[in-house]
């Protein structure tokens, strides 16, 4: 038989087993690489998921951190407050002994027979200013016998970092005097500001980094001397004595 002869019948037998073989590993899948490709869905995406629950994880124990973090500095400002506070009380008593202090958590009561005086924390309260070292915040108000309990905001307190330490201070506000129409206190002397304001990021970002602006700031460490301070500025307030 030549080269160019067809096989006979029994080469075609003998061969046909191997012939059939090429021909289906041609035509077959390639089943190496849809092993290859198949297999990845199966193990790498729960790898994913596991990698973006772990993730997931991680944020929620960074924001749990924080909020442990800031409600530490909270009932610290809360602890140092009430500290000045009954100091405050101590050292006014010592002059005025008919006056009544009432401490608690965010609101502190210096009572006296004339005047009234009211340190209290805005609860809850966050600085609008991302970077601000401000903790908490709140106000001094203040009446006397003559005011029918109408309230003046004297000042204002705000725990926040002083060279590196949390302390409480002591905000007071008055009209700047190129300001013609002024809504936000009296012009005749210094005053605190209303939560309000402190929300306003503007505003906020003014004390921060004191601007010209439609009010000044002058700020100081708030210690106990200043409860007598602003307990004589209370029965000082102005207003027309009751008719008997």
């Amino acid at each position: 038989m030549s080269a160019l002869t067809a096989p006979s019948v029994g080469a075609r037998w003998c061969l046909g087993p191997w012939i059939r073989h090429l021909v289906w590993e041609e035509t077959a899948p390639d089943r190496h690489n849809e092993s290859a490709h198949g297999a990845r869905p199966s193990f790498f995406t729960p790898h994913a998921e596991h990698a973006s629950e772990r993730a997931a994880e991680a944020a929620r124990a960074r924001e749990r951190a924080e909020a442990e973090r800031e409600g530490d500095l909270r009932r610290q400002a809360v602890s140092d407050l009430r500290e000045i506070c009954e100091d405050g009380a101590s050292q006014l008593q010592a002059s005025m002994p008919d006056v009544v202090y009432e401490g608690g958590e965010l609101r502190h009561v210096f009572q006296g027979e004339d005047a009234r005086l009211l340190v209290q924390v805005w609860n809850d309260y966050q600085s609008p200013v991302q970077g601000d070292t401000l903790v908490s915040a709140g106000e001094i108000l203040a009446t006397n016998r003559r005011l029918d309990d109408n309230h003046h905001r004297l000042a204002n307190i705000v725990y926040e970092e002083e060279a590196g330490v949390l302390r409480w201070r002591l905000y007071r506000f008055s009209a700047s005097a190129t300001i013609v129409r002024y809504e936000l206190g009296p012009r005749d002397h210094d005053h605190g500001l209303a939560q309000s304001v402190f929300d306003n990021q503007s505003e906020r970002s003014f004390m921060i980094q004191p601007l010209m602006h439609i009010w000044h700031l002058s700020s100081s460490r708030f210690d106990p001397t200043f409860v007598s301070v602003l307990f004589a500025e209370a029965l000082a307030l102005p207003g027309q004595p009751r008719e008997r």
